[in-house]
């Protein structure tokens, strides 16, 4: 493309696009299980109870369950 405008919409069209599917959620998710093992290494007041937090596919089933149940 020659016209610098035209290529930087065409570059955020493209990134939008991508983080359009991502799951963000999911994404939260797999990160708070992933701090809660490093913090559960460490020693003193900053470690976790539970480092052992169930999978994504398990906390879905699991919300799944409490919202058929309200």
């Amino acid at each position: 493309m020659k016209n610098p405008v035209r290529a930087g919409l065409a570059s955020l069209v493209a990134l939008f696009c991508g983080c359009a599917q991502i799951n963000w959620e999911r994404a939260g998710y797999e990160d708070m299980r992933r701090r809660a093992k490093e913090q559960a290494r460490q020693h003193g007041a900053a470690a976790v109870p539970d480092p052992n937090l169930p999978t994504y596919e398990r906390y879905e089933e699991e919300r799944e369950r409490l919202r058929r149940s309200e």
